[in-house]
């Protein structure tokens, strides 16, 4: 599973988040053009695999997210 579906998965089951920004307006990657504020973007900033010594097929991973908030004043 990715870092953005792990994120977007938190941000949409939070309860006071959702009571400001509605769970079908959190996205991944870019927003549609016309997308009702506010909206929160999540995206993936970095992703880095190390090679594994002996776990055998698990490989460790780090990624880097990024949530930005659009909204209009």
């Amino acid at each position: 599973m990715s870092g953005i579906r792990i994120v977007g998965a938190l941000l949409r089951a939070h309860a006071e988040l959702g009571a400001i920004v509605p769970p079908a307006r959190v996205k991944a990657g870019a927003l549609p053009e016309k997308v009702e504020l506010p909206a929160l973007l999540v995206r993936s900033i970095s992703l880095v695999e190390q090679q594994p010594l002996t776990i055998g097929e698990k490989i460790h991973t780090t990624e880097r997210i990024s949530v930005a908030v659009r909204a209009a004043c």
